[in-house]
């Protein structure tokens, strides 16, 4: 059974966004920990990273433990950010209802006072 491409990028973006708010709850992690926190094997969490590291979403730090052993931290950059919250408004159907009920109180608010 064949898989569409459209749901295959949509599972794919949903995974990096997945990706991006472990990533801003913790301050950084390891790939080890994004994959056991995401339930995926480490090569596609690798993948994701690798694409999200293009996209300017997320960037690499290596720190040094002892003299040849390094650990790779990732943290969001504020691109990154700034495409998850947009992401979290398109894809929150609370969110727009939020925002219905403000313009609402805004309208109601404002017509009390005799603004337009």
């Amino acid at each position: 059974m064949a898989i569409e491409t459209n749901s295959n990028s949509e599972l794919v973006i949903r995974l990096e966004f997945k990706i991006l708010g472990l990533i801003i709850k913790n301050q950084t992690k390891t790939e080890n920990k994004i994959a056991k926190a995401v339930c995926l094997d480490t090569v596609i969490v690798s993948q994701l990273i690798t694409n999200l590291m293009s996209k300017g979403y997320i960037e690499r730090a290596r720190r040094r433990r002892l003299l040849f052993f390094s650990r790779d931290y990732f943290y969001i950059t504020i691109d990154g950010i700034a495409a998850l919250e947009s992401a979290t408004r398109f894809y929150d159907p609370w969110n727009e209802i939020v925002g219905i009920l403000k313009e609402q109180v805004k309208k109601i608010f404002f017509s009390s006072l005799g603004i337009r």
